[in-house]
């Protein structure tokens, strides 16, 4: 009988460009893992979505990751066993055998969103196909995503394509538009 063999995911990450990578964490350990990462010279990412609640006649300002159990680093190959062997991190975000690796464009998309509209909701379910859009006005212009679903006159869910996440964002819908495909005849 021959011996297991491991294989490590570390030969998809590049040595020498660093890109983004999706975590999981342990649930509520996200800001934990942030502070954890922080101290090893990890660059991180973790969007927070902020809102007020009341509590009886006190009003506090609440701080919750917008994604639970996940959280964004940016490393290269020599940064991969660090970021495994941060307490509360249960291991990278992969698609079959090959880690995800997220676009620089999708990070800024979470954080152009996360800076203008403060009524964000996560939707959870599995996001089905939809047309290519643009959107054409305000600090998202320009951001090419997928519209998966209308949710009244100015709800739009979009996909987050690499991470697989839906935000249902505020948005007017006159600043969506839809992408032309060029057609080959």
């Amino acid at each position: 009988m021959q011996p297991v063999q491991f294989k490590s995911l570390s030969h998809q990450i590049s040595d020498t460009e660093k890109q983004w990578f999706a975590i999981r964490t342990q649930l509520k350990c996200e800001k934990k893992v942030l502070h954890f990462l922080t101290l090893k010279s990890i660059e991180t990412y973790l969007p927070i979505q902020k809102y007020t609640r009341r509590y009886g006649r006190r009003i506090a300002l609440v701080e919750k990751p917008l994604i639970n159990n996940y959280l964004f680093v940016k490393i290269s190959r020599k940064d991969y066993v660090a970021v495994l062997d941060t307490q509360f991190v249960f291991g990278f975000v992969k698609f079959g055998d090959q880690l995800l690796h997220i676009p620089e464009q999708e990070i800024l998309f979470i954080k152009k969103v996360i800076g203008e509209f403060h009524d964000i909701e996560l939707n959870d379910e599995e996001i089905a196909e939809g047309a290519e859009i643009e959107i054409i006005g305000g600090q998202l212009t320009g951001l090419k995503a997928k519209l998966v679903e209308r949710k009244g006159k100015n709800k739009v869910l979009i996909e987050l394509q690499s991470v697989g996440v839906g935000l249902l964002i505020d948005i007017d819908a006159r600043f969506i538009q839809r992408t032309q495909k060029l057609k080959i005849a």
